[in-house]
């Protein structure tokens, strides 16, 4: 794997592009859990770099998540949600 190493500028400038999906997200039960959804899809974006969005969703412990990667390599941005 080669390692990509994002400017604070660049990582600036995926978060304020445009992105988005194409098609339907589908979650699916997770493989490592009894009770976890999650999903994959591609990210499209203005300046055309791979990226993915990631949804995790577990109902019995109350928590969803969402990160935006940059493909096959780290995570660039995430958010995590407590569900009440």
């Amino acid at each position: 794997m080669i390692l990509v190493v994002l400017t604070d500028q660049e990582f600036q400038q995926i978060l304020s592009s445009s992105k988005w999906v194409e098609g339907d997200i589908i979650w699916r039960k997770a493989s490592d859990q009894r009770v976890a959804f999650e999903f994959r899809a591609s990210v499209h974006s203005e300046e055309g770099r791979p990226l993915d969005v990631v949804g995790r969703l577990n109902p019995a412990a109350g928590k969803l998540s969402y990160a935006l990667l940059h493909r096959g390599a780290w995570r660039i941005y995430a958010l995590d949600l407590l569900l009440l």
